[in-house]
């Protein structure tokens, strides 16, 4: 499996996965602390602005792949920042 995941693990991370170890927030609460920013174009440009105007954060670090992602979807995700994100930010 991509990522040596055990097939019995791959069926519960598409069931939703088990609930997070005690102590760790789970993907949705990192999103909705603002500690990940994730989501479509639109979102992820008004977060980030957002971020570059009340924490005056200028440099920027990006993931566009992460765990198995695949190649499609990481170029889909690099395209759509590239395309709709970054023009937004470059004028801050």
């Amino acid at each position: 499996m991509p990522g040596g995941i055990p097939p019995d693990g791959l069926r519960r991370l598409m069931a939703g996965g088990p609930p997070p170890a005690p102590g760790r927030p789970a993907y949705r609460d990192l999103v909705e602390s603002g500690a990940v920013v994730a989501g479509g174009p639109d979102t992820v440009a008004e977060r980030l602005e957002h971020l570059a105007r009340t924490m005056r954060v200028g440099n920027l670090s990006v993931f566009m792949q992460l765990g198995s992602l695949p190649h499609d979807l990481t170029t889909n995700a690099i395209d759509l920042f590239c395309e709709r994100v970054l023009p937004r930010l470059r004028p801050l």
